[in-house]
């Protein structure tokens, strides 16, 4: 895919095989009805904070998706270890 093209669109490929009681959790610009059916036809839940245009209320977890941003800060601190361990800087 080209550079511009937006992450959802390969979202399909990559969630292809989620299984009974996997949990996706997005940010907000992965809010799409035919990703959370994708999701919910392969068994599994997700946790997407609603876009503000959104009408119909959808179930979200607001802890749930705070606790995302460790899953986050640990990859974050694994890329700074290894630019210090290759001595990238």
């Amino acid at each position: 895919m080209p550079g511009q093209t937006h992450d959802i669109k390969a979202a399909a490929e990559l969630l292809a095989d989620i299984r009974h009681g996997q949990m996706v959790l997005a940010d907000r610009a992965y809010d799409a009805e035919w990703l959370r059916a994708m999701v919910a036809d392969g068994g599994g839940w997700a946790n997407i904070p609603l876009k503000r245009n959104r009408r119909d209320p959808v179930c979200f977890s607001a802890w749930l998706y705070r606790q995302h941003n460790l899953i986050e800060r640990f990859f974050n601190n694994l890329r700074n270890y290894r630019r210090i361990a290759t001595r990238y800087d």
